[in-house]
């Protein structure tokens, strides 16, 4: 799901768009922090910023990996996000397990074993599972990785064995 800033309605009621969304298949929560924080107003600033907070706990509790997107079509808008920002320091592990999470998932889909895959589903039938499986991937694959061979051969034998093809 993008999620926007918690100001429109449906967003306001969040916990219960996330249940409907899930239940459709949604697999993480695309957020653009800029849109966030980076705000002139001190009330609206204040307000962003207590939504945001809200929906990264709402996707801890959830197991919803976050995404961190940037709109790159909205004149003005940075082309790196500031991290490293007091608003957005409390977020840094959350962007950085969902980035490896999404990794992990693009590497293997390409192979057709992505997230959603009837593979995924068969062996780790829990989002839980599938999320922790998909970040210890993304956390270790490089791009162009060699083992990538070794680990399409070991889904067959399951997520662990794929595992242990990149250690």
């Amino acid at each position: 799901y993008a999620y926007l800033d918690g100001t429109s309605a449906a967003e306001s009621r969040l916990d219960e768009l996330l249940a409907l969304l899930l239940a459709q298949g949604i697999g993480g929560l695309t957020v653009i922090p800029d849109r966030n924080w980076n705000v002139r107003d001190a009330a609206e600033k204040a307000l962003k910023l207590a939504n945001l907070r809200r929906a990264m706990d709402l996707a801890e509790r959830l197991d919803l990996p976050v995404v961190a997107g940037t709109e790159m079509n909205k004149p003005g808008q940075r082309e790196l996000d500031d991290f490293f920002c007091p608003e957005l320091q409390p977020f840094w592990l959350t962007f950085q397990r969902g980035a490896a999470w999404l990794w992990g998932h693009t590497a293997l889909a390409r192979l057709g074993y992505g997230d959603q895959s009837a593979w995924a589903r068969s062996w780790l039938p829990e989002r839980r599972e599938r999320n922790a499986f998909y970040l210890a991937v993304g956390r270790v694959l490089q791009p162009n990785d060699p083992r990538l061979e070794r680990v399409q051969a070991a889904l067959a034998a399951g997520p662990e064995a794929a595992l242990a093809a990149l250690r």
